[in-house]
C-alpha cells in the first residue's frame, strides 16, 4: 500500500462514457447486428443533471444510434428504474436522446424474431404478468430491467427482493439489466450484462470485467467482449474516517480487489489518521491519502 498525497489522474466518468459509446459504435459497424440493446439506467445520477453531463450522454448515445443506422440495426433502449423518475430523485433523461432509436417504456414484442423487451415495472406481480403474456405471444428471447431475487447487486450480497428467476425458465435465453455486475446463471439460461463501464465504489472493487454481450441467435452462443476503456483505478474520497473503518470491518474485503482503489480520507485529527492507518494496514489498497479536514 502506497501512502502519499498526490492526484491519481483518473479521468472523469463522462470521458469513460464517451469512449465506451464510441467503442460500442465501432463494434456495431464491424459486427453488423440486427439489434443493439441498452438495458436501462443510462443515467444513474440522482437529483439534477448538469448540462455538460446531459450533452455528453446525448452525444455519446447518438454515436451508437448513428452506427446502427449505417448497418440497418435497431437501437433498442429500455427504461430502467432510474430512467423513469422517482421520489428519491432519479431523473429521466431518455426523451433527450432524440430520434432513431426504439424507446421501450413498458413492453415491446418483435414477433418476426421472437424477441420481447420489458422495461422496469415497480410491481413484481404486474411484471410477471407481462412476462407470461410475452411467452404466450410467441417470444423465445427476453430482455428485461427488473429486480430478481438472488442476483448479486454488490460484493457477496444477493438481492433479497424481486421476482423469482424461475419466472424466465420458459424462454430460450433472458438478458437482464439493473445490476451493475455481469453474471451468468447457466441453469436458468439467464445473463446480467452489467454496466458497460465502471460507475461506483462497488463496481470498481469487484473483480469482474465490464463490456458487452453478443448473442448469436437462434443458437444462443453468448460471447463476452471486454471494454478496453474502463479505469484501472478508482478514487473514493470520504470525510468520516469511522465510515472507512466500518467498511473494511464488514467482511467485504474478502470478495473485492481493493488494489484498484485509491482511497482519500479526511481526518479530524492525528488520532483519527492513526486509527485509519492501523485498520487499513493489511488492506492492499493502491494508494491511501490521509488529509486534515
Amino acid at each position: 500500500m502506497e501512502e502519499q498525497a498526490a492526484a491519481d489522474g483518473v479521468p472523469a466518468r463522462l470521458e469513460f462514457l464517451k469512449e465506451t459509446c464510441l467503442w460500442i459504435a465501432s463494434l456495431v459497424l464491424s459486427l453488423k447486428p440486427r439489434y443493439v440493446v441498452n438495458l436501462g439506467d443510462t443515467n444513474n445520477l440522482h437529483g439534477s443533471v448538469s448540462i455538460t453531463a446531459l450533452h455528453t450522454m446525448c452525444d455519446s448515445i447518438f454515436e451508437i444510434t448513428r452506427a446502427c443506422g449505417l448497418v440497418k440495426a435497431l437501437h433498442v433502449v429500455l427504461a430502467g428504474n432510474h430512467d423513469q423518475g422517482s421520489a428519491d430523485g432519479a431523473v429521466n433523461v431518455l426523451p433527450a436522446f432524440g430520434r432513431g432509436l426504439c424507446l421501450v417504456e413498458r413492453s415491446y414484442l418483435f414477433e418476426s424474431d421472437r424477441l420481447a423487451f420489458k422495461a422496469y415495472t415497480p410491481s413484481s406481480e404486474e411484471f410477471s404478468k407481462r412476462v407470461v403474456a410475452a411467452r404466450a405471444g410467441g417470444a423465445r428471447y427476453l430482455f428485461v430491467h427488473q429486480d430478481v431475487k438472488g442476483l448479486i447487486w454488490q460484493p457477496r450480497v444477493p438481492a433479497d427482493h424481486g421476482v423469482d428467476i424461475q419466472l424466465f425458465d420458459d424462454f430460450e435465453f433472458t438478458v437482464c439489466g439493473h445490476y451493475h455486475h455481469p453474471q451468468l446463471v447457466k441453469k436458468h439460461r439467464f445473463a446480467v450484462v452489467g454496466s458497460p463501464c465502471y460507475f461506483n465504489f462497488t463496481d470498481h472493487v469487484t473483480i469482474r470485467p465490464r463490456g458487452v454481450l453478443v448473442l448469436d441467435l437462434p443458437a444462443v452462443n453468448p460471447t463476452w467482449i471486454a471494454n478496453p476503456h474502463t479505469p484501472i483505478r478508482h478514487t473514493l474520497t470520504v470525510s468520516k474516517s469511522a465510515e472507512v473503518v466500518d467498511w473494511f470491518e464488514c467482511g467485504m474485503v474478502e470478495a473485492a480487489d481493493y488494489s484498484r482503489l485509491l482511497l482519500k480520507v479526511k481526518c479530524r485529527n492525528a488520532k483519527g489518521m492513526e486509527n485509519v492507518r492501523k485498520k487499513l494496514k493489511k488492506v492492499p489498497l493502491a494508494k491511501l491519502v490521509l488529509k486534515d479536514m
